[in-house]
């Protein structure tokens, strides 16, 4: 069994795909509407570093609420059931809004700066504190260049190049609040099968 089997064999179950990405592809549940699936096709995908984050952090509101997770070491994907939260799209104020996260994730303004600057928005970001201690762990793993060697353990099975990918498709909404969903992408993905262009060349066959 791989990734690329469970994704064909759910979306036949009914499970629509709603998003692709380099390593992992989003589907809405059939049975729940209110959780999404995600397959993932790489055991150096750095969203696994961050679900570790997520996992011991499920009481801030700032990340994405995890109902089950599985991972196969040995045909090398995992199955991760979340919450489904909205995509609010590409436009100036989900930019502005990525980029506020990115400056502080990069230290190139003060955690009194960015809450300061998120209290401005109280709607979208309603716990600014909370997102900074997110961020915080963030760029606790990552150097202000944006890369960086990690060995996170036999958890995640990782350790390896990243780099930060804090662009506006990388943060969704949960009623409106702002939550970090994907923050780092691989530093070389030259050797990894792309799930959003195997889905693309799919749609294009069928």
């Amino acid at each position: 069994m791989t990734a690329f089997n469970i994704i064909k064999s759910l979306t036949k179950q009914g499970n629509a795909v709603i998003g692709t990405g380099c390593y992992a592809a989003a589907l809405s549940s059939r049975v729940d509407g209110n959780k999404v699936i995600k397959i993932g096709n790489n055991m150096d995908d750095p969203w696994l570093d961050y679900y570790m984050i997520i996992k011991a952090n499920q009481h801030n509101p700032c990340v994405p609420r995890i109902y089950s997770f599985y991972m196969d070491r040995d045909s090398r994907y995992y199955v991760c059931v979340m919450e489904r939260l909205q995509d609010c799209g590409d436009n100036a104020t989900t930019i502005r809004n990525a980029d506020l996260c990115k400056e502080y994730t990069q230290h190139w303004i003060t955690r009194e700066e960015f809450i300061e600057e998120a209290s401005k928005q109280p709607r979208t970001f309603p716990y600014p504190e909370h997102l900074a201690d997110i961020l915080d762990k963030i760029s606790d793993q990552t150097d202000v260049m944006g890369i960086k060697v990690y060995d996170c353990g036999d958890d995640a099975d990782m350790g390896g190049m990243r780099r930060l990918d804090m662009h506006s498709g990388n943060f969704l909404y949960r009623d409106g609040a702002i939550v970090v969903t994907d923050p780092w992408c691989e530093a070389d993905i030259s050797d990894i099968t792309n799930v959003s262009d195997w889905w693309a060349s799919r749609q294009v066959a069928y």
